[in-house]
């Protein structure tokens, strides 16, 4: 792998979250997961057997990625041994992001999630109520 210096005059980030990296410099091996699971209802209710992620195959199923059957041509110099970077400016970073000043070998990403959006009609609320009492 390539070695060189990575300089940076300044980095603004306003949220790093979630499972996400920066990273300024070379690494060999990154690997970043972040599951999600995320119930959003119109009233607050909760009934005990919620919020366990093996209910979903989102969290269990393997990964299939598609194969790379094309061919791919690619020629670099590095007439300079150093990385130079004057200012970035980021806004956020989350869910199994990188931000990377340098070299890198491998990196392997994975963000699963399961957002669940209930809306509720009045009289079913009131169901939901009486049943937990």
């Amino acid at each position: 792998m390539l070695k060189r210096i990575s300089k940076v005059e300044k980095i603004d980030i306003q949220a790093l979250s979630f499972s996400s990296h920066l990273l300024i410099g070379d690494s060999t091996i990154i690997n970043a997961k972040s599951d999600t699971f995320a119930v959003k209802r119109d009233k607050e209710l909760f009934f005990g057997n919620e919020g366990d992620d093996a209910n979903y195959d989102v969290f269990t199923m393997p990964l299939e990625l598609p194969p790379i059957d094309e061919q791919i041509y690619y020629r670099n110099q590095h007439l300079c041994g150093s990385i130079l970077v004057n200012q970035i400016n980021i806004l956020g970073v989350t869910s199994s992001s990188i931000i990377q000043i340098g070299s890198n070998e491998h990196m392997h990403l994975e963000d699963r999630r399961k957002e669940i959006r209930q809306i509720a009609e009045p009289e079913n609320i009131e169901k939901a109520t009486n049943q937990t009492k």
